[in-house]
């Protein structure tokens, strides 16, 4: 029987105020293949970062862009947060965060994701702000400064927020779920509640 790593665990313990310890029915590593039973979960991330990456370049290009492709721009970066990336949170909340919290009880009535959880907040905030601009239809220097400054903040914040979820959480489960538990309590309900292919209906953004 594998048990959580200190080490793994110490950037959320810190933030969360410990936790009191793997539960007595974890269970050990179960790819046969050598694999981690959240190796798709962190091939998804993969394709988020690239189309973090397509964001950044989009808002880079708004200081050089003709003006007749500015709008398309800024559409697209917005588009990209509203209807891919905050689907995606939202769905982790929902499923994973709370198989995680299940996973790793901590004392004084907080849950373990709760860092995760505030960096949503966060995430979910600049979002509303790009939309916001977009809405605005202000396309002055200093208002696509802007734009192409919140984009590429929010950027950076969302890779590092990856970079612990992959790190810290996605090990808890690597160390404590087989592939077929994690493909059943967490991989199942996130497709079920449509993540993977929300993007919704754009005409709203206008």
């Amino acid at each position: 029987m594998k048990t959580i790593t200190s080490l793994a665990l110490l950037p959320l313990l810190l933030a969360c105020g410990g936790a009191t310890g793997a539960p007595s029915h974890a269970h050990p590593h179960g790819a046969r293949d050598g694999a981690r039973p959240t190796e798709g979960f962190r091939a998804h991330h993969a394709e988020i970062r690239t189309k973090l990456d397509q964001a950044a370049e989009r808002a880079m290009a708004l200081s050089s862009a003709p003006p007749e492709e500015v709008g398309e721009l800024i559409h697209g970066i917005v588009h990209f947060f509203h209807h891919e990336l905050m689907p995606h949170a939202q769905a982790e909340e929902r499923v994973l965060y709370a198989a995680a919290d299940r996973l790793v009880p901590t004392p004084h009535g907080r849950r373990y994701t709760d860092a995760l959880r505030y960096e949503h907040t966060v995430v979910a905030r600049e979002v509303a702000a790009l939309h916001d601009a977009m809405r605005s239809g202000d396309h002055s220097p200093e208002a696509l400064a802007a734009i192409q400054r919140r984009t590429v903040e929010l950027v950076g914040l969302v890779k590092a927020h990856f970079g612990v979820e992959e790190e810290v959480v996605l090990t808890v489960f690597d160390e404590l779920m087989s592939a077929e538990e994690f493909e059943r309590e967490v991989v199942a309900p996130m497709h079920a509640s449509g993540e993977d292919h929300q993007h919704g209906d754009a005409a709203h953004e206008h």
